[in-house]
């Protein structure tokens, strides 16, 4: 038995197995070798972080980092002065110091 196929139809009868084969992958076995850049930037930063603890992804940063692009004046009206510190590791209080003292040579 001889079977002619056209290059869009051997396309398509790929794509139909295909579906059926990975459909019965696990997610492990479908990303197997799969770089997770390459999947991560599929999705938007609001998708990635919906599941995620604002705690577990502040510990990736550094104390200076985190405190990037707040203003003091902000925070201290927000939250009170001294209710906002505490909780504060030492490294945490010295980035948040050097943090105002950049700022204060800014304003002078």
């Amino acid at each position: 038995m001889n079977l002619e196929l056209t290059p869009e139809q051997i396309k398509r009868a790929g794509q139909l197995f295909g579906k059926s084969y990975l459909s019965n992958l696990s997610p492990e076995e479908r990303l197997e070798g799969i770089n997770p850049r390459d999947v991560m930037s599929y999705f938007k930063p609001a998708e990635l972080l919906a599941a995620t603890n604002p705690r577990d992804v502040m510990s990736y940063f550094k104390p200076a980092d985190r405190l990037a692009g707040i203003n003091p004046r902000d925070v201290m009206s927000h939250f009170g002065q001294m209710e906002q510190l505490q909780g504060l590791s030492v490294d945490e209080i010295e980035a948040f110091e050097n943090k105002l003292s950049e700022l204060k040579k800014r304003i002078k």
